[in-house]
């Protein structure tokens, strides 16, 4: 009793619920990352044990020729791999667990470097108790070669089959969620990858912003304000580089950058976008604009008292005013719409209330189906309460959005309201409105349905998974150049 008392401890200390438990490095298969802290699955345990340090912790005070990290969540042991499928990247463990390796770790277990570097490798797969023979270790890898060839035919059919599936049911998230929404999403399967939203209207100044942040895969908390490092982008024609932007220090991101004014941008030329990071892959986009919408055509218009059941905003007006605005216009088959209301007005409350602006609108009647959803790098200024005080407070800009082929005998009419005076629209006053009528192309069409897709099941764990469309190369998101017109309507008086 008292010699085993006397014995040192085990090699490997790990923290866990119950206090200290010691191990030898082959007792371990593998340690898993789980949420903030780790799952260690050991050799003759029925469940996972729960360690309360993390894999960067694991990894630095641990890690040495019989362990190694396979991907951005699990630190395995090099002893109890039984299988490497080198196209799928599927390792199995003599346990028959099924991980999912990166590039690196695979091109390790391949000897990916010359002759004399693969047999260092494979020579420093021991940690001075069990020796493994190079050559035995090379006929084995040859044989899963052989096997993997010969299995190709076999499943090519099984293999497009899941292309297919994985093409209608791959998760988004978050990539770019990190792009395009405020929460974060735990994927370390996925990789980082730089996220971009610019839309620019080659016709009106207002709308041309652009957007970068990196997606957020990261497993570790402290790596949630992740930056953008050493940072550049830059748009250019086919010809000449017409703007750039560059950070050689750390930006968390980079928000509603304003493209200038006295930029120009032409119908029918191409452009492209280029941007950089120190860490991630350079991605591009090249787009061209879209041809110009018809002009929309007034039907009616006229503005009511509204009573409201409770107040809607921060003072208790219960009478607000509401503008039903009727239009029409016709649509091209092959085009895209978005619908943006913007106002010219006054407020007695401030006398800062900006002119124009975009306004919240919905819409009444429609003969075309289409959806709401925000239209991003707009925003909207809207009152806020906090202690009985009133201060403005920005939200983003709704557009709705349809297809042209959708508007029967390809004629759009829409009925939109416009409420305001009723304590959170900025305006108690309005001149002018005015419909922005906005052609947009396919990609950004189809980025804003998965994005309102995603908005609207992102609370049900059981819908199948949103695949956020985006024409970026080598990244995650939108770049589109779009084309404009607008039809103002303005009242005698002010209403």
């Amino acid at each position: 009793m008292d010699k085993k008392q006397n014995n040192p401890p085990k090699p490997i200390t790990l923290k866990t619920v119950t206090g200290l438990d010691y191990f030898d490095y082959d007792e371990i298969i593998l340690f898993r990352a789980d949420g903030h802290n780790v799952e260690c699955i050991v050799n003759e345990a029925a469940t996972p044990i729960r360690v309360y340090h993390s894999l960067n912790f694991l990894e630095n005070e641990y890690i040495d020729a019989d362990f190694r990290r396979c991907n951005r969540s699990i630190i395995v042991n090099l002893r109890y791999i039984r299988r490497l499928e080198i196209k799928t990247k599927n390792l199995t463990l003599k346990n028959d667990m099924v991980l999912k390796v990166s590039d690196s770790f695979k091109k390790f277990l391949m000897g990916h470097a010359d002759n004399k570097n693969y047999k260092d490798i494979v020579k420093n797969v021991h940690h001075n108790r069990k020796h493994i023979d190079v050559s035995k270790l090379k006929i084995i890898m040859n044989k899963l070669k052989v096997n993997l060839i010969r299995k190709f035919f076999k499943n090519i059919y099984k293999v497009v089959k899941t292309l297919i599936i994985i093409s209608l049911f791959v998760s988004s998230l978050l990539i770019i969620s990190g792009c395009e929404s405020p929460e974060r999403f735990y994927r370390p399967d996925l990789p980082e990858k730089l996220c971009v939203v610019g839309i620019i209207d080659v016709d009106d100044t207002t709308l041309r912003h652009i957007s970068f942040e990196k997606s957020f895969q990261s497993e570790f908390i402290d790596e949630l304000n992740d930056s953008l490092r050493n940072f550049t982008f830059s748009l250019s024609s086919s010809y000449e580089e017409i703007f750039n932007f560059r950070s050689d220090s750390v930006i968390k991101c980079l928000r509603d950058l304003k493209i200038p004014d006295n930029i120009n941008f032409l119908p029918g030329e191409k452009y492209s976008l280029y941007a950089s990071e120190k860490d991630l892959h350079n991605i591009s986009a090249e787009v061209e604009a879209v041809q110009v919408p018809a002009e929309p055509k007034l039907i009616s218009a006229n503005v009511e008292v509204t009573t409201l059941s409770e107040p809607f905003g921060c003072v208790s007006i219960l009478d607000v005013r509401t503008a039903k605005i009727k239009l029409r216009f016709e649509s091209d088959r092959n085009l895209y719409y978005a619908i943006v209301v913007k106002g010219w007005g006054t407020s007695l409350s401030s006398m800062f209330v900006p002119s124009p602006s975009y306004m919240d609108f919905s819409v009444m009647e429609s003969n075309t189906p289409g959806f709401l959803s925000p239209l991003q790098g707009l925003m909207i200024p809207h009152w806020t309460c906090n202690d009985n005080s009133e201060y403005w407070l920005k939200d983003p800009a709704y557009a709705y959005f349809i297809e042209g082929n959708k508007s029967p005998g390809l004629e759009c009419q829409l009925t939109l309201t416009i409420q305001y005076k009723d304590g959170y629209c900025l305006y108690e006053n309005i001149k002018t409105f005015g419909i922005k009528l906005i052609s947009i192309p396919r990609e950004l069409y189809q980025f804003e349905k998965s994005v309102y897709a995603y908005r609207k099941m992102k609370g049900d764990p059981f819908t199948e998974p949103i695949y956020i469309n985006g024409n970026i190369k080598g990244g995650n998101g939108i770049f589109a150049l779009c084309r404009s017109t607008e039809l103002k309507i303005t009242f005698p008086n002010w209403i």
